[in-house]
């Protein structure tokens, strides 16, 4: 929203990782680990976390909004 001074932002975790009480079964990270392949994958939410970082500002279009439950 406009007028609103927001100086920083930051995304708990970079990639899928370990909860000490819950193992690996939340998946939170930027990027989703496969735990078979040790393989990476970007998500959609990496993307724009980037575009945020660059531009500093969020374009979302409509399907994107629904998609994020974002309202």
């Amino acid at each position: 929203q406009d007028g609103i001074d927001i100086r920083g932002y930051y995304w708990w975790s970079a990639w899928d990782n370990f909860e000490w009480h819950l193992g690996p079964t939340k998946r939170f990270g930027l990027y989703e680990l496969d735990l078979e392949t040790m393989e990476r994958r970007k998500r959609k939410s990496a993307d724009i976390y980037s575009q945020l970082a660059h531009y500093n500002m969020l374009e979302l279009i409509d399907e994107e909004k629904e998609e994020l439950a974002i309202k």
